[in-house]
């Protein structure tokens, strides 16, 4: 390896380098200033008022974020290597998120085909006491997914286990 190519190599990675820095830097500057403008502007009192949680240092982290990904972007295109990267971590977000699909679809299909069966009788029962298997108090609200129960305390029953449980009513006094 001649001298050029081993300047050239050593010259790309101080630029990726400082342009790393800077960057990181700049993301940080830009975050924290979003989240001031933000919070100047009232944004907190104007959701906390409507009910919400105040979200304006959350916006700044989400900006700074943001542009340190576009950072490590163009670092990556410096060496030519940010399109396998992107790619990687398209397919491990992609698996990942199929994944958690999955998961969820195994506890959300078997509530929902137990609320079909099970919706006319929940309506019928809605607000009088009712006994699902171990848990018991009146019906509050009927969901796609579960019901809730309250009585001395809340209990929210999953469909799918009250369908195997059964639903028996209660008489009050």
């Amino acid at each position: 390896m001649d001298l050029v190519a081993i300047w050239s190599v050593v010259s790309k990675f101080e630029v990726a380098f400082v342009t790393l820095i800077a960057g990181l830097l700049i993301a940080r500057l830009v975050g924290r200033l979003v989240g001031f403008i933000l919070k100047e502007a009232e944004l907190n009192a104007i959701l906390k008022s409507a009910g919400f949680h105040p979200w304006s240092v959350e916006v700044g982290i989400v900006v700074e974020r943001l542009i340190q990904a576009i950072t490590v972007i163009i670092v990556l295109q410096q060496f030519d290597m940010a399109r396998f990267v992107l790619e990687i971590v398209g397919l491990i977000l992609g698996v990942v998120l199929l994944v958690g699909l999955l998961l969820s679809v195994r506890d959300v299909v078997p509530n929902l085909v137990a609320y079909v069966l099970l919706r006319k009788k929940l309506l019928k029962v809605k607000g009088t006491a009712v006994s699902i298997g171990h848990v018991s108090g009146r019906v509050e609200k009927i969901g796609f997914l579960r019901t809730i129960l309250s009585g001395k305390e809340k209990f929210v029953v999953p469909h799918k286990y009250a369908l195997r449980a059964g639903i028996k009513p209660i008489r009050e006094d």
